[in-house]
Protein backbone atom coordinates (compact mmCIF):
# COMPACT_ATOMS: atom_id res chain seq x y z
CA UNK A 1 0.00 0.00 0.00
CA UNK A 2 1.69 3.70 -0.91
CA UNK A 3 0.27 6.35 1.04
CA UNK A 4 -0.14 10.06 -0.27
CA UNK A 5 0.39 12.72 1.59
CA UNK A 6 -3.34 13.83 2.11
CA UNK A 7 -4.25 10.91 4.42
CA UNK A 8 -1.21 9.21 5.61
CA UNK A 9 -2.77 8.24 8.80
CA UNK A 10 -5.62 6.78 7.72
CA UNK A 11 -3.69 4.40 5.02
CA UNK A 12 -1.18 3.20 8.26
CA UNK A 13 -3.80 2.19 9.76
CA UNK A 14 -5.48 -0.01 7.09
CA UNK A 15 -2.17 -1.30 6.14
CA UNK A 16 -1.71 -2.31 10.10
CA UNK A 17 -5.52 -3.61 10.11
CA UNK A 18 -4.80 -5.92 6.52
CA UNK A 19 -0.95 -7.10 7.89
CA UNK A 20 0.57 -5.74 4.67
CA UNK A 21 3.47 -3.32 4.72
CA UNK A 22 3.18 0.36 3.44
CA UNK A 23 5.13 2.95 1.82
CA UNK A 24 4.89 6.37 1.82
CA UNK A 25 7.53 7.91 -0.86
CA UNK A 26 10.25 10.45 0.29
CA UNK A 27 9.42 13.61 -1.18
CA UNK A 28 12.27 15.87 -2.77
CA UNK A 29 11.87 19.60 -3.80
CA UNK A 30 13.18 20.39 -7.15
CA UNK A 31 13.77 23.84 -8.57
CA UNK A 32 10.77 25.54 -10.37
CA UNK A 33 12.50 25.74 -13.31
CA UNK A 34 12.33 21.66 -13.60
CA UNK A 35 8.78 20.76 -15.48
CA UNK A 36 7.37 19.80 -12.13
CA UNK A 37 7.72 21.06 -8.62
CA UNK A 38 8.78 17.51 -6.75
CA UNK A 39 9.45 14.01 -7.53
CA UNK A 40 8.19 10.90 -5.41
CA UNK A 41 10.55 8.24 -5.96
CA UNK A 42 9.97 5.02 -4.19
CA UNK A 43 12.45 3.32 -1.21
CA UNK A 44 11.63 -0.01 -2.45
CA UNK A 45 10.85 -2.48 -5.38
CA UNK A 46 7.57 -3.03 -6.71
CA UNK A 47 8.36 -4.69 -9.70
CA UNK A 48 5.69 -7.61 -10.22
CA UNK A 49 3.72 -6.08 -7.32
CA UNK A 50 0.30 -5.51 -6.65
CA UNK A 51 0.35 -1.64 -5.81
CA UNK A 52 -2.22 0.07 -4.09
CA UNK A 53 -2.34 3.92 -4.33
CA UNK A 54 -4.83 5.60 -1.76
CA UNK A 55 -5.52 9.33 -1.66
CA UNK A 56 -8.57 11.37 -1.33
CA UNK A 57 -9.23 14.26 -2.36
CA UNK A 58 -10.19 17.42 -0.09
CA UNK A 59 -8.92 20.92 -0.73
CA UNK A 60 -7.12 21.38 -2.67
CA UNK A 61 -8.98 18.78 -4.91
CA UNK A 62 -6.30 19.12 -7.73
CA UNK A 63 -3.49 18.98 -5.93
CA UNK A 64 -3.97 15.96 -4.52
CA UNK A 65 -5.09 14.44 -7.68
CA UNK A 66 -2.42 15.61 -9.50
CA UNK A 67 0.04 13.83 -7.03
CA UNK A 68 -1.65 10.35 -7.11
CA UNK A 69 -1.26 10.60 -10.92
CA UNK A 70 2.48 11.09 -10.47
CA UNK A 71 2.91 8.59 -8.12
CA UNK A 72 0.15 6.22 -10.11
CA UNK A 73 2.64 6.88 -13.28
CA UNK A 74 6.10 6.11 -11.36
CA UNK A 75 4.62 2.57 -9.99
CA UNK A 76 4.15 2.05 -13.64
CA UNK A 77 7.22 2.49 -14.82
CA UNK A 78 8.69 0.80 -12.02
CA UNK A 79 6.89 -2.37 -13.15
CA UNK A 80 4.06 -2.84 -10.75
CA UNK A 81 1.96 -6.03 -11.94
CA UNK A 82 -1.36 -3.78 -11.17
CA UNK A 83 -1.79 -0.72 -9.86
CA UNK A 84 -5.39 -0.14 -7.85
CA UNK A 85 -6.21 3.89 -7.61
CA UNK A 86 -8.43 4.03 -3.83
CA UNK A 87 -10.20 7.42 -4.18
CA UNK A 88 -13.15 7.11 -1.27
CA UNK A 89 -14.34 10.02 -2.62
CA UNK A 90 -13.59 10.44 -6.56
CA UNK A 91 -13.01 13.93 -7.93
CA UNK A 92 -15.47 15.93 -10.03
CA UNK A 93 -18.00 12.84 -9.63
CA UNK A 94 -21.37 15.36 -10.37
CA UNK A 95 -19.89 16.59 -13.20
CA UNK A 96 -20.48 13.24 -14.94
CA UNK A 97 -22.81 14.28 -17.81
CA UNK A 98 -23.64 17.91 -20.21
CA UNK A 99 -26.84 19.78 -18.92
CA UNK A 100 -25.51 22.40 -21.56
CA UNK A 101 -23.55 22.41 -25.02
CA UNK A 102 -20.05 22.66 -24.94
CA UNK A 103 -19.91 21.67 -20.89
CA UNK A 104 -17.00 19.37 -19.81
CA UNK A 105 -17.92 16.01 -18.71
CA UNK A 106 -14.94 16.27 -16.02
CA UNK A 107 -16.07 12.72 -13.76
CA UNK A 108 -15.09 11.11 -17.67
CA UNK A 109 -12.09 13.37 -17.91
CA UNK A 110 -10.59 12.08 -14.26
CA UNK A 111 -11.24 8.45 -15.40
CA UNK A 112 -9.08 8.74 -18.69
CA UNK A 113 -6.23 10.51 -16.51
CA UNK A 114 -6.03 7.61 -14.31
CA UNK A 115 -6.19 5.10 -17.39
CA UNK A 116 -2.97 7.34 -19.38
CA UNK A 117 -1.03 7.45 -15.95
CA UNK A 118 -1.22 3.51 -15.65
CA UNK A 119 -3.82 2.47 -13.26
CA UNK A 120 -5.61 -0.94 -14.30
CA UNK A 121 -8.43 -0.32 -11.62
CA UNK A 122 -10.21 2.33 -9.70
CA UNK A 123 -11.84 2.03 -6.49
CA UNK A 124 -14.23 4.63 -4.85
CA UNK A 125 -17.30 4.92 -2.93
CA UNK A 126 -18.65 8.17 -3.36
CA UNK A 127 -19.66 7.38 -7.21
CA UNK A 128 -22.41 9.08 -8.56
CA UNK A 129 -25.36 6.51 -10.12
CA UNK A 130 -24.75 7.26 -13.89
CA UNK A 131 -20.99 7.68 -12.88
CA UNK A 132 -20.61 4.09 -12.74
CA UNK A 133 -20.84 3.62 -17.01
CA UNK A 134 -17.46 5.24 -17.50
CA UNK A 135 -15.62 2.65 -15.09
CA UNK A 136 -14.18 0.82 -18.68
CA UNK A 137 -11.42 2.35 -19.82
CA UNK A 138 -11.47 3.68 -23.65
CA UNK A 139 -7.65 3.40 -24.38
CA UNK A 140 -6.86 4.56 -27.87
CA UNK A 141 -2.82 3.91 -27.06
Amino acid sequence: MLRADADAHKVRDQALERGCPTQQPQRQWLPQRVVGPERRPHEESVRGSDAFVIQSHQAPVNEWLMEQLIMVDALKRASAKRITVVAPCYPYARQDKKHLGREPISARLIADLYWAAGADRIMSVDLHLSLIHISEPTRPY
